[in-house]
């Protein structure tokens, strides 16, 4: 472990960050609350301790240093996260209130309902209307004047339940209401949005544009989620064939995509020269744009914001002339991550990326190793074998925690792969 941290320094950032949001997170629902003024009090101190300690430079006392660094970024995880639950935290009126909200996501169809998550004063809530033709008309941006009783998500307090008020407020969802068809009005069109907002709106006119071309059910549906992360129309059907399979991970946007986009990008920009330092820039320049235009139009996902941040800094780096894709590139993309957003820590999606994207890194080179082909049409397939398998031990104990199942189907192709290998000298 202690070599870990020398050979990856940025992990020393990471982990106490984590930490930090995690104890935070658990503090909070303990009732433990930190004022946003103690924090900064707390944060400054530790810096000029850590300034004061820099500025000693005696290697009897670098352990200082370290401590206080680590103290450092614990806290500093801790106080977002508690920042974050506080300003999500809200007390509603006790009984039913006329409140001017704006929708800021495409409504969602239920069965008896209109599923919306709009914005109040700055706060976000889930506001359910009753489902008819005025209400499936409703688009991102709509103001709505309402009359409802907003109210804390509340649980149903069924042992072992799933923490469904907890995921919530995690995601800033500050309040839950109802309104039938006669406690609504629109009143008009918002425009002025935040930049996910916006994202968001014009990943709806995407899908607008499939559907203007013919696509229709399940084709809509996968294609929504392969190419701009839009899964609410998975049927169940789907889902499921996807989970069993172990495949689930192609319908979810991530580095596969990203990276398979960025071969791409690379495949049509080889007409300037690696050799001149203006051309590797312009195409930096290029992708940089094409890549963060793609996590724009895909509504600026976790998994794609990561996928993207990674690339964004291997494609930086290669206007040096250096690699950086390694370990220190994963933590240093979550740790501005969790920075951002330290409620994403405990997204799954955002946990099984990275898990997935570490155990590439390290154990798909040992994993390589155990057959080693130097058939020139066997070596490209066994590579994308031991991606996939590192890939799947790396996600294993996840998948199985939160899903209660583990797919191995996958290791039927490995098994097959192996005994084709064994069978071939040639390999």
């Amino acid at each position: 472990m202690i070599r870990a941290l020398h050979r990856y320094p940025f992990l020393r950032l990471l982990l106490p960050l984590a930490m930090g949001v995690y104890v935070g997170d658990e503090l909070f629902y303990k009732g433990v609350e930190i004022s946003m003024q103690d924090a900064l009090w707390g944060l400054c101190t530790l810096f000029v301790l850590l300034t004061f300690s820099l500025l000693l430079r005696r290697y009897a006392l670098r352990w200082v240093f370290g401590v206080l660094l680590f103290l450092f970024c614990f806290f500093g995880g801790l106080s977002c996260m508690m920042h974050q639950l506080q300003e999500t935290t809200v007390a509603f009126a006790d009984k039913e209130t006329i409140y001017r909200v704006c929708i800021t996501e495409k409504p969602l169809v239920k069965e008896k309902s209109m599923l919306c998550t709009a914005e109040l004063d700055g706060k976000n809530i889930l506001l359910y209307l009753t489902k008819d033709s005025l209400s499936q008309r409703l688009r991102s941006g709509d103001e709505l004047l309402i009359n409802s009783l907003l109210s804390v998500p509340a649980g149903y307090g069924n042992p072992d339940e799933f923490d469904y008020p907890r995921y919530l407020l995690r995601r800033r969802i500050s309040g839950v209401g109802f309104c039938s068809s006669g406690d609504w009005k629109l009143l008009a069109h918002h425009r002025s949005l935040s930049l996910s907002q916006r994202a968001l709106v014009w990943r709806e006119r995407v899908l607008g544009l499939y559907r203007e071309l013919g696509f229709r059910g399940d084709e809509l549906a996968v294609l929504s989620a392969l190419t701009v992360g839009y899964k609410e129309e998975l049927s169940e059907e789907i889902r499921e064939s996807y989970s069993i399979s172990g495949a689930s991970h192609v319908l979810a946007l991530s580095g596969l995509h990203i990276g398979f986009l960025y071969a791409l990008l690379l495949f049509c920009l080889r007409i300037y020269p690696d050799k001149w330092w203006g051309a590797r820039l312009c195409r930096c320049l290029i992708i940089l744009t094409l890549l963060w235009a793609f996590a724009f139009f895909t509504g600026l996902s976790p998994s794609v914001v990561r996928s993207v941040l990674m690339c964004s800094l291997l494609v930086v780096s290669s206007v040096w002339g250096r690699e950086s894709f390694s370990i220190n590139t994963l933590t240093v993309a979550a740790f501005f991550m969790l920075l951002c957003r330290p409620a994403w820590l405990f997204d799954v999606g955002f946990q099984l990326s990275f898990c997935a994207v570490a155990a590439i890194l390290l154990l798909q080179p040992d994993i390589y190793k155990i057959l080693s082909p130097t058939h020139r049409m066997v070596r490209p397939v066994w590579t994308l074998l031991s991606v996939s398998l590192a890939a799947q031990i790396g996600t294993a104990p996840l998948v199985m925690l939160y899903f209660g199942r583990f797919s191995a189907h996958f290791l039927l192709t490995l098994k097959s792969a192996v005994i084709l290998f064994s069978e071939n000298p040639n390999t």
